[in-house]
């Protein structure tokens, strides 16, 4: 039940559909970039546009879905799952703040070219680190809170949110 209902979030009411606006506004901004000749930057060509929305959906599914197998099996060898629970729920709030927040500016900064730009780019990237910050805030607090050490809080963040985006890095940078 926490694995469908908690981690893919449809049918969330009114935080399900801002979670698939997200996921949408995620595609559409990688099919800007990708558009606009940004991508060449990376090695991605300009005719790869047409692939960089459904591609970058892909993969943000295939993170979420590390993420929550994790955190399920987590959740059932500590069998403490609401604890789980909570920290998915604050992970989809922070989430859909981050999309609501940022998404706009970035695809403002994505459409255009110049300094002035340029300044949408970094008030967008701004967005995103106060809600990363604000997130982490929270995710110690819940921690805390549920009386576990700082030091398991950490193992969390380098097992849930980076090993998933390592493995993916690694996998991109060998497919160049």
């Amino acid at each position: 039940n926490i694995f469908l209902g908690g981690v893919l979030f449809f049918g969330n009411g009114f935080l399900g559909k801002l979670f698939l606006l997200g996921v949408a506004f995620i595609g559409m901004i990688a099919f800007v970039w990708v558009n606009t000749g940004r991508g060449e930057e990376l090695g991605i060509e300009h005719n790869l546009a047409l692939y960089a929305l459904p591609l970058s959906v892909g993969v943000f599914f295939i993170i979420l879905i590390m993420q929550s197998v994790i955190l399920a099996a987590v959740g059932i060898v500590t069998q403490s799952m609401s604890t789980i629970s909570a920290l998915i729920r604050i992970r989809l709030i922070y989430f859909v703040l981050c999309v609501v927040m940022a998404a706009p500016l970035m695809l403002i900064a994505l459409l255009g070219y110049g300094g002035g730009y340029q300044i949408w780019m970094n008030v967008g990237l701004a967005a995103i680190a106060a809600t990363l910050l604000l997130y982490a805030k929270e995710s110690i607090e819940l921690f805390i809170s549920k009386k576990v050490s700082i030091l398991h809080w950490i193992l969390y963040l380098c097992t849930v949110e980076i090993l998933p985006l390592s493995l993916l890095w690694q996998v991109a940078k060998s497919l160049r």
